[in-house]
């Protein structure tokens, strides 16, 4: 077991910055070491000697002792830090739902990012520099309080956004400066919404569905529709789901599945160029691709005449249960009772809904019925 530092752990740290809405948790300590003067590498040292921070995808994957330790010097519970992760999704790390599938990843090498995992919002950044982890998710394409694209690189030298390498090669530079500043040329990335503004226009029911996701992450469940109830995990599970139709090369689905929609005017003339990317999956789609895929799973959820119109294009191209179930051991029930009509044995809980006094949490309602979330595939 490695040996942390004792230096700050006899007694919390006198500067304790509360977490801002939504924050990631690299996010978070960056803020604290700045408050500091200090280097975030040298900060992060002192405090857990011998554990790598910024050389993986600390959000996603964080050391538990970190964790503990943080919540002590911050002065707050365990589950305030836990939620500026992502492992306050008991499904995150759950293979069941793969919604570890819908964060986009961040891969690193030598501290060094080789991938745009880090999305902003230009209105957001200028109106509080701290990074969310709405925008970490794949579907989060667009902004619904600004109504505006999302963007994860730098709009002048292209860079992607790593906000705490600010002071990395500098010996002598010890201020930080501001979060929302590109880390290679200074830009200020929350100054460039003029510059981002011919990206199109951004559909009502892609707005829609943000407000949705955005909910769902907060509360943790939605009111699909109207209808019944679903838990974030369930839904946004179901649309990585739907999403794997539009990129699916599986006889040539994704592509008979745009053409339909085309004709029924819910996709956009983009969808051609995604035939170059099929089979690699939402996350690793470029970003002006993936909003055109976000736009078609928007287009079909939020549509007025769901399930309807769904079930019809999925009986003009003949699409099988099989797409969805071939690579994966679950499929959501919301998504599978309306692909096929015929009797099956969903879940025997599917009926229950958030609200029922039983079911504090998604955790406690899996282990009060010790059972499936979804449609079972038997191999």
């Amino acid at each position: 077991m490695k040996k942390y530092s004792r230096r700050f752990w006899s007694a919390q740290l006198p500067l304790r910055p509360d977490p801002l809405e939504d924050e990631l948790l690299t996010s978070w300590i960056v803020r604290v070491a700045k408050a500091y003067r200090m280097k975030v590498q040298s900060f992060c040292h002192d405090l857990w000697p011998g554990v790598n921070i910024w050389n993986r995808d600390f959000d996603l994957n964080p050391n538990s002792h970190v964790l503990e330790s943080w919540a002590f010097l911050m002065s707050v519970p365990l589950e305030v830090v836990l939620k500026t992760t992502f492992q306050s999704s008991p499904c995150v790390a759950d293979s069941r739902l793969r919604l570890r599938n819908s964060i986009l990843p961040l891969v690193k090498y030598h501290r060094v990012g080789r991938s745009n995992g880090l999305q902003y919002c230009p209105v957001c950044l200028a109106e509080s520099e701290h990074y969310r982890r709405y925008w970490r998710f794949a579907f989060a394409v667009c902004c619904p309080r600004h109504q505006c694209w999302l963007h994860d690189s730098c709009p002048d030298c292209g860079s992607p956004v790593h906000f705490y390498r600010k002071e990395m090669g500098h010996r002598n530079k010890v201020k930080i400066g501001s979060l929302a500043n590109c880390y290679n040329c200074g830009t200020n990335l929350g100054l460039c919404v003029e510059q981002m503004s011919g990206d199109g226009v951004i559909s009502d029911e892609l707005l829609r569905l943000s407000h949705l996701i955005e909910d769902a992450l907060a509360v943790g469940q939605i009111r699909f529709h109207g209808g019944h109830w679903l838990y974030s995990e369930v839904f946004l599970s179901g649309l990585e789901a739907l999403a794997k139709l539009f990129v699916t090369n599986y006889r040539d689905y994704g592509s008979k599945i745009q053409l339909e929609m085309l004709q029924c005017g819910l996709f956009h003339p983009d969808c051609e160029k995604i035939a170059a990317f099929r089979g690699l999956g939402l996350t690793r789609l470029p970003l002006r691709l993936r909003r055109t895929v976000v736009s078609g799973v928007a287009a079909l959820v939020m549509d007025t005449q769901w399930p309807e119109r769904f079930s019809s294009i999925c009986d003009a191209v003949k699409l099988w249960p099989s797409v969805l179930t071939k690579d994966r051991d679950y499929v959501p029930f919301w998504v599978w009772k309306e692909m096929r009509k015929f009797s099956v044995v969903y879940s025997p809980w599917r009926n229950e809904t958030p609200k029922h006094s039983r079911y504090s949490s998604y955790s406690a309602m899996v282990r009060y019925h010790e059972s499936r979330v979804s449609k079972r595939v038997d191999r």
